[in-house]
């Protein structure tokens, strides 16, 4: 299973915006909106789910047109009944893996607005505030080093990338992104190793060091 491979990726979630229930109750009555694992088979068609908390669930309303036995990472809202769950809107995150920039390309940071940012066992999710009007923004993960300390652990330095394009604050728009860390199952050791995952702001860059 590979995962869906994309180098830098514009803003592609601004929002989910569904209609969920005709009734009195609310969206969150019965609506839970977070970062799954979208597995396809052989098909290109994606009927399995797998939570941040590695619990898979059967997709009732499966999407198909994409690649064949492939991962991707998407933002969703969705309705669960035990091992299933309904799709109501998804769209995909922000996952690519990180990359080392060549000698001759910029690293652009502008600044975002960190809504929330957390760790789970294969990522480090967060959301962002972006002030946009009507450019395409590039964001992505950067590399930009893996150093070893006296003691023997490893520390991957990695720097969100985000490019505005010289776009002006109209509006903010979110932006949902996942660092993924299975990439680093070969170099970091686990419990022993670290990532230290830093964000330009508004108020200068801010490094989240979290246990591999």
């Amino acid at each position: 299973m590979r995962h869906h491979p994309v180098y830098l990726l514009g803003i592609m979630v601004i929002g989910l915006i569904c209609a969920c229930s005709s009734d009195d109750e609310t969206w969150s009555d019965n609506y839970q909106m977070t970062f799954l694992d979208l597995a396809t088979n052989a098909d290109g068609k994606a009927a399995k789910a797998v939570s941040d908390e590695g619990e898979t669930w059967i997709v009732d309303n499966p999407i198909g047109g994409l690649k064949n036995d492939t991962i991707y990472r998407i933002i969703a809202m969705y309705t669960r009944n035990d091992q299933h769950i309904s799709l109501s809107s998804y769209a995909h995150a922000i996952s690519a893996r990180p990359v080392r920039l060549a000698e001759d390309d910029s690293l652009y940071t502008d600044p975002v607005g960190i809504q929330r940012i957390w760790k789970v066992p294969n990522y480090i999710n967060a959301t962002l505030s972006v002030a946009n009007k009507d450019k395409n923004h590039v964001l992505g993960f950067v590399e930009q080093s893996i150093t070893t300390n006296s003691d023997g652990k490893k520390i991957a330095h990695i720097q969100f990338y985000h490019n505005r394009n010289n776009d002006i604050d109209a509006f903010n728009s979110t932006a949902y992104i996942s660092l993924p860390l299975r990439v680093y199952a070969e170099t970091l050791t686990t419990g022993q190793d670290s990532i230290y995952f830093t964000i330009n702001t508004p108020n200068g860059n801010i490094t989240y060091p979290y246990l591999y």
